[in-house]
């Protein structure tokens, strides 16, 4: 089958660096309507008051839509990454990076593991986590281009359980994921499938012992 690769037009970029908010069809002005185009059915302004790292949600929801290259949860995850070398933190909300896998689902159910929603997400906190400078001391840190391609590639990789979190791995680097992860977005306390953290798999052996159930 052919995949179309749809390329956001100007508007979109126009949108995603406007300074703090953006208002929708109902609060715009004139001007702004005309050049925005903004339509009731516009994916970007559903709603009246987004500040930009909100319209970055609307964005992966129409992503997961289909509208959108699958390759954008890579660039976001490396913004992020740049934001933490520079300031050491980065301000981006926590955001879905697609379906929990019909394999996790099943296994879950059928051992009695709560899973707090249908969609995994990812933080900059634990991306932060992630490169902690005592993980880097040990040749723990995994590359800018591994930890980005995760959400993509996490669907090749094994998947085992250690009786606490489930574990993606493709043997040279493995991916933490908490099933039921207290967390804050919007100031609200909610819990998610959450990525904790992720690391350099050090011994091949590892997947081997005991407290590894493979899915």
């Amino acid at each position: 089958s052919t995949t179309t690769k749809y390329t956001p037009d100007f508007r979109f970029w126009f949108a995603i660096f406007l300074p703090e908010t953006v208002t929708t069809n109902a609060g715009a002005s004139p001007l702004l309507k005309f050049i925005l185009g903004i339509s009731r059915n516009s994916p970007i302004f559903a709603m009246k008051s987004k500040t930009t790292n909100e319209i970055r949600r609307i964005k992966f929801k129409t992503m997961e839509e289909g509208n959108f290259n699958k390759l954008s949860y890579k660039e976001v995850i490396l913004h992020i990454i740049e934001d933490i070398r520079r300031d050491g933190f980065s301000k981006e909300l926590p955001f879905s990076i697609g379906k929990v896998e019909t394999r996790m689902i099943i296994f879950a159910k059928e051992n009695n593991i709560e899973l707090a929603s249908d969609e995994i997400y990812m933080s900059s906190k634990q991306i932060a986590h992630s490169m902690r400078d005592s993980k880097a001391s040990k040749g723990l840190v995994v590359s800018d281009e591994e930890l980005a391609g995760f959400p993509l590639n996490r669907t090749q990789m094994d998947l085992f359980y250690d009786g606490e979190c489930f574990i993606y791995t493709d043997y040279k680097s493995k991916f933490v994921l908490h099933p039921n992860y207290e967390m804050k977005i919007d100031r609200n306390k909610v819990r998610k499938v959450n990525f904790i953290t992720t690391s350099s798999v050090s011994d091949g052996e590892e997947f081997k012992m005991q407290k590894y159930q493979k899915i």
